[in-house]
């Protein structure tokens, strides 16, 4: 199953995108960028043009950037704004990989910046609480996020909640350290069995193409809770084995 054909390659590539805006237009529309010779925005002094922008064109094709175009259209840029919950936002800053605003986006249908559960009520004695709206759904694709520089600690509204970190099918999207990657597993009811996920694999890849693959063990911390012996240090674990303990308490190795 890891290794399709070209041919299978392409159509499950155009079916996900197909799904991804057919979500994000709410199952009622769709729009979906093409390129063309014609150019659409003129250069100007507050626009230099870049060869692929004015013309959604380049060689050998700037899929990514039409996908995100396509995506933001299907969407509406008025629902984008509001959507970023902030006039100093943007959906593509100087992130090399992106922002996670376009994951949300993609995976949801909603770019929201907040990754809880929900709405959440924020405000003090000197502000009314305004709503932040976070994952209304259970997602079926899950999000994943681990920086080193926060180790965590970040607020609680940029923290994946349960609806990201257990989707309906065993797949994440992962942000480690900044790089983007995908965890999943061939089962596609591995979270439907509770016996299933005391040990599994997951498949990791990166942008990159690099392939890892990690066992995942939770039987461990069963049986050091029962022994009391208290909750496992994991502060000189490497970045990948974080990131996986963000979802939950497990013990893994990268074979």
């Amino acid at each position: 199953m890891l290794k399709p054909s070209r041919a299978r390659q392409i159509e499950a590539l155009w079916i996900a995108i197909a799904d991804i805006l057919w979500r994000i237009g709410e199952k009622s529309k769709c729009s979906v960028v093409l390129p063309q010779d014609i150019v659409h925005i003129p250069q100007s002094h507050k626009y230099l043009q870049d060869g692929v922008t004015e013309k959604f064109e380049d060689d050998p094709g700037p899929g990514a950037l039409l996908i995100l175009y396509s995506a933001v259209l299907t969407r509406g840029i008025s629902k984008i704004r509001t959507d970023l919950d902030d006039e100093k936002a943007y959906l593509v800053t100087g992130v090399e990989e992106g922002s996670h605003c376009i994951v949300t986006l993609l995976l949801t249908g909603r770019a929201t910046p907040y990754l809880h559960n929900g709405v959440v009520y924020v405000g003090d004695e000197d502000h009314y609480a305004m709503p932040q709206f976070g994952i209304l759904t259970r997602s079926e694709v899950g999000l994943l996020v681990w920086d080193e520089y926060t180790e965590g600690k970040c607020e609680e509204s940029r923290q994946p909640g349960s609806r990201l970190k257990t989707p309906s099918l065993p797949v994440w999207v992962s942000s480690c350290t900044g790089h983007y990657g995908v965890l999943f597993n061939t089962n596609r009811e591995l979270l439907r069995n509770y016996h299933a996920e005391r040990r599994f694999d997951l498949h990791y890849y990166t942008c990159g193409g690099t392939h890892s693959l990690l066992s995942v063990d939770t039987r461990y911390n069963e049986d050091e809770m029962h022994a009391g012996s208290g909750k496992e240090d994991f502060s000189t674990a490497p970045p990948l084995e974080k990131l996986v303990h963000t979802k939950d308490t497990a013990i893994i190795a990268i074979l």
